[in-house]
């Protein structure tokens, strides 16, 4: 009998813990219910201060009619308000009485509850202009409070109707947002970027407007200029694919930019490695495994070469300018490669290489002389085959470890016989 009596008390109890809950979920959805606006037919005024009639067929009489539902529409746009124009008040049956001043309307309203918020404005013609003053007002302790103000210049009533958003931009707080404001900068950090053939670095951007705000709702578009060199993703995400320079821009989506407002670029260079070391072995035919060290050396610096006034076929025809172009070209790219090799009791050869490089492997092309330590050793011209890869990991942001293969021809002296050799090795890149 004790169980038969525990159930019913136990789903009272879960009715009554329920029903406060109820009604503060009721209660949420009411606060966050949006103001309600309403926005009534301007009066009209002709140059001597007197009312115009609604029904007196004007270009003043249209706009004061044209003009309330346009700031209407652009306010329901927004989001933010139930907006109650002339037609939805008069079907409320809640349209003030005629006649009556203009602030005596604003507070029919907003003491019957109609409407959190009032908008009313005037239209005039000054000479050959015509003004729009619209005020907004809330309901305070004991009447009415004007709480935004704005004027706008036009030089006809056809011109009136476009000043829609410079009005409510003026009537409304600046951090309102009810006419979303443009652009004024792009802040990006960092300005200028220099990343290593295949690291990666972000750029951060922020959206700013004219009253130094973040604006965090604008979606800002990445793009470089040069794919082959860096490519960036949709976060700012920079990897460098080749050494050389590109530019990444930045496209605002979703808001305008200010009058005088300029998008930023940021100068990307991709370094390849100005310094690297190198230990393994070398193995040829006439030879068994032998320990060998290297050093690479890459230079970076831009030649820049004095105009010539020659004509194409003239310049063409110089290989003065031809070999500085090429190999201006190379240097400028961190393309040309200087490897010197050391296998102790057999040779030192020093090689000048072209060597392409991407985001985690190279491959490159040289010729250059093997100098024997040893009667008998390698000697003669040179041409080498290279072939290497970067390890995935690094020990520091401007350090990569590569393993890297060499295949070199020897054509051999008077007294050394022409060879080929295999030469394995593992090293590190510093990067500048």
């Amino acid at each position: 009998m004790a169980h038969k009596l525990r159930l019913p008390l136990l789903l009272v109890l879960l009715l009554a813990m329920m029903i406060p809950a109820t009604s503060l979920s009721a209660a949420a959805q009411v606060n966050e219910a949006p103001d309600r606006i309403a926005v009534l037919p301007f009066w009209v005024f002709d140059q001597q201060g007197n009312v115009i009639p609604q029904a007196v067929e004007t270009d003043l009489a249209r706009l004061s009619s044209v003009l309330p539902r346009a700031i209407a529409g652009r306010l329901v746009q927004t989001g933010q308000f139930e907006v109650l124009d002339h037609p939805l008040l008069e079907s409320r049956d809640a349209v003030p009485a005629r006649g009556t001043r203009e602030l005596d309307r604003v507070d029919e309203i907003l003491r019957r509850g109609t409407a959190d918020q009032v908008i009313v404005g005037t239209v005039a013609q000054i000479q050959q202009a015509v003004v729009v003053s619209i005020q907004r007002f809330v309901q305070g302790p004991e009447a009415p409070i004007l709480a935004g103000a704005a004027t706008v210049r036009s030089n006809n009533a056809g011109d009136a109707i476009n000043t829609v958003e410079q009005l409510l931009t003026q009537v409304f707080p600046p951090d309102s947002d009810v006419v979303p404001r443009p652009i004024s900068r792009i802040v990006v950090v960092p300005s200028v970027l220099r990343i290593p053939v295949g690291g990666s670095a972000p750029i951060q951007a922020y959206a700013i407007d004219d009253l130094g705000r973040t604006l965090t709702t604008v979606t800002l578009v990445f793009q470089t200029n040069d794919d082959a060199r860096a490519v960036v993703d949709e976060r700012g995400l920079v990897t460098g694919i080749s050494p050389g320079k590109a530019q990444v821009s930045l496209q605002p989506l979703g808001r305008p930019l200010a009058p005088g407002a300029t998008l930023p670029r940021v100068e990307v260079t991709v370094s390849g490695p100005s310094l690297g070391l190198r230990a393994g072995m070398s193995l040829s035919g006439q030879q068994q495994r032998q320990p060998r060290v290297g050093l690479r050396l890459t230079p970076a610096h831009e030649i820049r070469t004095t105009p010539t006034t020659q004509t194409l076929p003239q310049a063409g025809s110089n290989p003065v300018n031809v070999l500085t172009s090429f190999f201006g070209a190379l240097i400028g790219n961190q393309m040309l490669t200087m490897d010197l090799d050391f296998v102790p009791q057999e040779d030192i050869s020093m090689t000048l290489s072209a060597v392409q490089r991407t985001s985690n492997s190279y491959f490159g092309t040289g010729v250059g002389v093997a100098v024997p330590m040893r009667e008998g050793g390698p000697n003669g011209v040179l041409l080498r085959l290279t072939l290497g890869g970067q390890l995935p990991f690094t020990l520091r942001s401007n350090m990569r470890l590569p393993l890297e293969v060499n295949v070199d021809f020897i054509m051999g002296g008077a007294q050394s016989p022409p060879q080929t050799r295999l030469g394995i090795s593992a090293g590190i890149d510093l990067f500048q």
